[in-house]
């Protein structure tokens, strides 16, 4: 069971907002839950290392 809080994270630079469904689903399905979602449906995730270089790895593979 995961818990979202509704809201924005008081400070906001240690997570990352996407607003982008595919990208949300697909980080969620690699195991990082959002912690956040606010009410413009925007999703804030929690930034580690092994979340930071999924993500870079996943966005680069979208831009070829």
């Amino acid at each position: 069971l995961i818990m979202l809080i509704f809201g924005t994270p008081n400070d906001v630079s240690k997570f990352f907002a996407c607003d982008e469904d595919w990208l949300i689903t697909r980080l969620h399905q690699k195991g990082f839950p959002p912690m956040y979602k606010d009410e413009d449906g925007t999703v804030y995730f929690k930034k580690s290392k092994k979340f930071m270089k999924y993500l870079n790895e996943t966005i680069g593979k979208e831009d070829e």
